[in-house]
């Protein structure tokens, strides 16, 4: 793997990520960048969560997990406390969610603020920035589903 004058990692695309005509890489292309990496880290072995090692990996891994996508939507309209999110998410047990918050907290993706009062008040929100990226990113992956969708194979019912 190349690294570039500040120790960052490169990769090889072998082409894609060209710009197009606006000068930003269209979607098809980025997602077409996205899973040619993914072979490449699988291929790899990748078993690290490194992002400089493995990045596709490393993001798509910080979103994976029951509820993490549906926090991360909801957060992105403010702030919100542990039994908000259960009110809105009632198939989920607290305990589920507990575990996804403080997953995310670590991964740098949320931010949770003590707000001492005489009761104990906890709220969760999107940090400046892998929370909002992490939108973004669950946005272009929605916006390619949504156009690709009939074009998947059937799945085998057998």
């Amino acid at each position: 793997m190349a690294r570039n004058a500040i120790g960052q990692a490169q990769f090889d695309f072998g082409g894609y990520g060209r710009k197009n005509a606006a000068g930003g890489s269209t979607e098809s292309e980025l997602i077409h960048l996205v899973l040619r990496q993914v072979n490449r880290e699988r291929n790899a072995g990748c078993r690290s969560r490194q992002p400089a090692e493995y990045p596709v990996h490393f993001a798509l891994t910080l979103i994976r997990g029951k509820w993490k996508v549906e926090i991360l939507s909801r957060l992105q309209h403010g702030p919100v406390r542990l039994s908000q999110l259960h009110r809105m998410f009632p198939e989920a047990s607290k305990k589920v969610l507990t575990q996804r918050l403080r997953e995310m907290e670590k991964d740098g993706l949320v931010v949770r603020t003590d707000r001492s009062t005489k009761l104990l008040c906890v709220e969760y929100s999107l940090s400046d920035s892998l929370g909002f990226a992490a939108l973004r990113l669950i946005d272009v992956l929605t916006q390619w589903s949504v156009q690709h969708a009939t074009s998947l194979p059937p799945k085998n019912q057998g």
